[in-house]
């Protein structure tokens, strides 16, 4: 973080900053590579992370944190209301990207209800199926949309199941 903060201009601080907290866990380009390099920004990214856990997203211990490193106190300022404005974001992104760790994670789903007609010279059938539909990722970003054909049966232990969580 140390090159972050001696980035010379403010201005460019401001955008380097704002760049790297919306993309703190995004492995996507960053826009500012003129003004830090690529190894830098990934350092930058990672201390910052370790600095906001450590902090538990109390922004006043990390601002005695960054005092303490005698930064700049004007880009302590920027950081901190940068930090403060993505809180929600940033402590979304952070629970997404821990419980990733541990394998695939949900983060969203959708539903489908489709009739199936079949026809031959015997019979004329028509019955309902309902597909779950999950995009999930992982630790590394990679989306995955998977379908799930669900039956009466397994709709029957969902709902119980979410009634018992519910309940408890």
């Amino acid at each position: 973080m140390d090159k972050l903060f001696k980035i010379p201009l403010l201005d460019d601080f401001k955008q380097v900053t704002d760049d790297l907290i919306s993309n703190l866990y995004n492995l996507e380009n960053l826009k500012h590579a003129k003004i830090l390099s690529e190894e830098d920004s990934r350092n930058a990214k990672e201390e910052i992370k370790k600095c906001i856990l450590e902090s538990n997203f109390d922004f006043d211990l990390l601002n005695k944190i960054l005092e303490s490193k005698q930064y700049n106190e004007s880009k302590i300022t920027h950081f901190i209301t940068c930090c403060k404005q993505r809180k929600s974001e940033l402590l979304v992104s952070t629970v997404m990207h821990i419980n990733s760790a541990h394998g695939e994670i949900v983060q969203d789903f959708d539903w489908l209800l489709k009739l199936v007609i079949g026809t031959s010279d015997l019979k004329t059938m028509k019955y309902p199926l309902l597909q779950l539909l999950l995009l999930t990722a992982t630790k590394t970003g990679n989306k995955d949309k998977r379908v799930y054909d669900v039956s009466k049966d397994i709709l029957d232990k969902m709902i119980n199941v979410l009634e018992e969580a519910i309940n408890t």
